[in-house]
């Protein structure tokens, strides 16, 4: 993804005092802890120092990953590492044969924690990940979100989903495939105007944010956006 784009992007949330792109791509996977520390290390270096520091500055929400590493066991006080588990199945199955493609989920929803009607602000519910048939293999992943946000988190969750992916594949030996993310609601214009927010296109085009996908102007662009 374009720099210059999400310098943009960032500039526009930071300037409307919410939280910056890379804040909410690290709720997703922590990159700069795991590329400080690699794996298996930086499971227990995101929960002893790095997620007490995100309960004391953002309350419930923000904890994607934490979910993916700490779910709670059967076994009363007791969590499973969803991710490195799914991780060493896939490791497994890309040298065997016949090789399983569609084994690979992680649930973000906890019952336990969000019975009622408060969600405890986890807007990511689930994960799907997927082999293709055949060599070379490749993983796509699929995203859920019961609810979304998209001026202040869809970037941020994406450019965080496809560190997420990246890393899952490499750590299987396989190639990075396609994103997609199902939001099962959204909103759109939360921060700032309409005015605002055609600036901010603006800008974006200026860069060549939309051509790619046979967005080209302004005009196009906002109706893309809603």
């Amino acid at each position: 993804m374009d720099a210059a784009i999400v310098a943009e992007v960032d500039r526009f949330l930071r300037g409307k005092g919410k939280l910056p792109v890379n804040t909410v791509a690290n709720t997703i996977f922590p990159q700069s802890t795991f590329d400080r520390h690699g794996t298996p290390a930086f499971y227990d270096v995101y929960l002893e120092k790095v997620l007490p520091r995100i309960k004391r500055s953002q309350a419930d929400w923000g904890r994607s990953f934490q979910r993916m590493i700490s779910f709670p066991s059967e076994r009363k006080g007791e969590t499973i590492n969803s991710l490195a588990g799914m991780v060493e199945k896939m490791k497994r199955q890309v040298v065997s044969a016949p090789c399983l493609t569609d084994v690979y989920e992680i649930t973000i929803y906890d019952p336990v924690r969000n019975p009622g009607p408060v969600m405890n602000r986890q807007c990511l519910s689930f994960l799907s990940f997927k082999l293709t048939d055949g060599a070379p293999r490749h993983l796509s992943l699929t995203a859920v979100y019961r609810n979304h946000d998209y001026m202040q988190r869809l970037l941020g969750d994406m450019i965080g989903l496809g560190r997420l992916m990246k890393f899952v594949a490499d750590e299987a030996a396989v190639g990075a495939g396609d994103l997609t993310i199902l939001s099962t609601r959204a909103e759109i214009d939360t921060v700032g105007t309409s005015r605002d927010i055609r600036a901010l296109i603006e800008r974006c085009v200026a860069h060549g944010a939309f051509v790619k996908s046979g967005v080209c102007g302004v005009d196009q662009a906002a109706i893309l956006l809603g």
